[in-house]
């Protein structure tokens, strides 16, 4: 019977879903800390693990096989030095809660709310220049399932939608697509500009000081993928400067975003501390349960990462 280690904040939840489901062949073990961990639990086959409580941990599973990850980004764990088990990501469980949070800036930056709340706060009635987001572009650089997801809203709004992909392909609701050598065309064309890309080597600083002084002053800026995604200094300087609308930033490079940084202070960053797209161990676990019967059966894993290309 193989044996199943829990590792995360949200141990508690993800061994009653999992004691409650089907699967019976299991034996599990779960824990909300890393110093919790027993000689039991590392010699399991099988882990469900919040990457970052796992990292420092992971040479000590030494029997490990496969470890789905309940998080969206797995950096860490491609990066490190043991890759001899299969890792699985998550997909198709962000979509809507990616949208909600997208569109939530969208409607804020275009209705001109903040002006609406002024107003009302010095009791004039007086109506702000607002505008629709029919007939705007969106540009969403990295279109996998989250970006079709963020597309196909922009389209009931009626919205040009534009993508970034490392190779040019056709993608439901994305009018065209450009390649990272094409990003200063891309920059020029956009109203609204989303980041969901993952962290990688190809994709550090691509949101950098030429991306940036291409898009219109009254562009607006949201990363919800990878903080490193963003040269910080010049996204800074051009916020400074007033040179861009707004940021909305839910990423970082380094968690949690220092208290001295000076996204804090600037009256046009939108600091919105990594909560975009929050795992939930009920959604999570209706992977763990399908990927759970395909290794049982030796059959290939969804949404298996590949230590090589680092995604």
């Amino acid at each position: 019977m193989p044996t199943l280690t829990i590792l995360s904040r949200d141990a508690a939840q993800y061994q009653s879903h999992i004691e409650h489901s089907k699967i019976t062949d299991l034996t599990v073990f779960a824990f909300e800390k890393p110093e919790q961990l027993n000689a039991q639990s590392y010699n399991a086959e099988v882990l469900l693990a919040d990457p970052g409580l796992v990292i420092d941990e992971l040479d000590k599973f030494e029997q490990l096989r496969w470890m789905q990850s309940t998080w969206a980004g797995n950096a860490p764990l491609l990066k490190h030095r043991k890759n001899d088990y299969k890792l699985t990501g998550i997909k198709g469980v962000f979509g809507d809660y990616m949208r909600e949070f997208v569109f939530s800036y969208l409607l804020y930056f275009s209705r001109n709310i903040e002006s609406f709340n002024k107003n009302q706060a010095d009791k004039s009635w007086q109506a702000p220049t607002f505008h629709q987001l029919k007939g705007k572009t969106l540009g969403i650089l990295g279109v996998g399932s989250i970006g079709s997801s963020v597309a196909e809203t922009a389209k009931h709004f009626g919205m040009r939608v534009i993508g970034m992909a490392r190779t040019p392909k056709a993608v439901a609701n994305i009018d065209k697509i450009y390649t990272p050598a094409q990003k200063l065309s891309l920059a020029q064309e956009v109203d609204y500009v989303v980041s969901l890309l993952p962290e990688t080597p190809d994709t550090k600083h691509l949101i950098d000081k030429a991306f940036i002084e291409n898009l219109s002053p009254s562009a607006v800026v949201i990363n919800a993928g990878r903080g490193s995604v963003i040269d910080d200094n010049a996204l800074v300087d051009a916020l400074r400067e007033k040179r861009l609308k707004a940021a909305v930033l839910d990423v970082f490079e380094q968690e949690p975003l220092s208290k001295e940084h000076p996204y804090w202070s600037l009256e046009n960053a939108f600091v919105t501390c990594h909560t975009a797209a929050i795992s939930y161990p009920k959604d999570i676990c209706e992977i763990f349960y399908q990927n759970y019967q395909r290794f049982v059966k030796s059959e290939p894993l969804m949404y298996e990462l590949s230590f090589e290309r680092g995604y």
